[in-house]
């Protein structure tokens, strides 16, 4: 800006006067508020800021690779120190590095976290990480599936059938399991396996479940029986129930069971209702069992088909029984009028007699009186009867 005017720079791409530069163009750099071109005078060479620097001031030091007059980048093997000289730094047993480390290790070796190299186990050929978790063996060994090497001597103990080329094992012993080329040991639970958990027989004291794991015989509860290492448990005790090839506990107060919720024969005292065991006081009315099912109810209250309710229901023989009770007593009362009547129609007959005869006991009488038969006695040896008159 000139007298508020707006005057192009004439060498720089932002100034604040023409002799104040600010930002450079294209291959210039700034030195002291003025552009400088960046081309290099011979044996010069320009560092990262864009300044020339003599390329010989520095032995070792990758092309290009200065700042402010030091190296900050230099050959393989050397790094550079705080002086910005390039220094030895090359890594023993390395077989490529860079200013960070190692790259790549010799053989035989493996590379560290710190980009070192560090020796690989006596019977690893090669291997990577730690010293043991081997990617190769040598000649006489063989490598496992967990990266180890092992000796074919070795074998002996656990291989039935060492492959042709003695490169490892073809056919394991009972209690061992192919693992790459070698044998490694089955679980104690298996008598053969083809993994470490994995049993095709098991050992003496397990059986093979129905989930395919060997386990151990002491785990079956109510077992009647050997139990078979391949079927496990075939019958079991009263109380208990099959499933799995073990046996479960049957529900509360179930003598015998289908299952946990199906039950066949209950203990004393319950009654089988939907396949549970329910107490006989827990059924309305129900005072007595037999064969877990009700025997007998309340009176007035009769037992279901099933046995398992007491429905309301008439007692026949109770209301024949009050029936015959009042006929019998209906009888005596008729019976009883009947006396009566005849013994008032008596009383007043003999009242009616009363009037025109006199009834007395001949026995307590002082008339003597002599019997004429039939019946018939008389105080009197003669009788007379007048004409026209009627004996009576």
């Amino acid at each position: 800006i000139n007298n508020n005017k707006c005057i192009e720079c004439s060498k720089s791409e932002i100034c604040q006067t023409n002799d104040i530069e600010i930002k450079c163009k294209y291959e210039e750099y700034l030195d002291n508020n003025k552009c400088i071109n960046k081309t290099c005078e011979e044996d010069m060479i320009k560092d990262q800021n864009g300044k020339c620097n003599n390329n010989n001031n520095i032995q070792n030091c990758l092309n290009k690779s200065y700042v402010n007059g030091k190296c900050v980048e230099c050959l393989n093997t050397y790094s550079p120190n705080l002086k910005g000289e390039c220094i030895n730094t090359k890594i023993e047993y390395c077989e490529e590095q860079n200013i960070y480390g190692c790259k790549r290790c010799k053989e035989g070796y493996y590379l560290t976290k710190e980009m070192k190299c560090l020796k690989c186990d006596d019977k690893c050929e090669t291997c990577y990480g730690t010293s043991t978790y081997c990617m190769s063996c040598s000649n006489d060994k063989y490598l496992r599936n967990d990266k180890t090497c092992q000796s074919n001597e070795e074998l002996n103990g656990t291989c039935l059938q060492i492959l042709a080329d003695g490169s490892g094992c073809g056919i394991c012993k009972n209690g061992y399991y192919r693992n790459g080329k070698g044998c490694s040991k089955c679980g104690k639970e298996c008598l053969t396996c083809n993994q470490k958990d994995k049993c095709i027989i098991c050992g003496e004291g397990y059986f093979m479940s129905s989930t395919g794991i060997c386990k151990s015989t002491t785990t079956i509860k109510g077992c009647k029986g050997e139990i078979d290492k391949e079927y496990g448990c075939r019958e079991c005790l009263t109380g208990y129930y099959l499933i799995n090839k073990e046996c479960s506990k049957c529900g509360n107060k179930c003598i015998t069971c289908l299952n946990e919720k199906e039950c066949n024969k209950c203990e004393e005292e319950y009654i089988i209702i939907n396949k549970e065991c329910i107490h006989y006081s827990n059924i309305n009315k129900c005072k007595e069992t037999k064969n877990n099912k009700c025997s007998k109810c309340s009176f007035w209250y009769g037992i279901n088909e099933e046995g398992t309710k007491c429905n309301k229901e008439i007692v026949w023989w109770m209301i024949m029984i009050i029936i015959i009770i009042i006929l019998i007593i209906i009888i005596i009362i008729i019976i009883i009028i009947i006396i009566m009547i005849n013994y008032i129609i008596t009383r007043k007959e003999k009242k009616e007699q009363e009037k025109t005869t006199t009834i007395f006991k001949i026995s307590q009488s002082n008339i003597k009186f002599i019997s004429l038969g039939d019946g018939i006695i008389t105080n009197k040896k003669e009788i007379e009867i007048g004409e026209g008159e009627e004996m009576k």
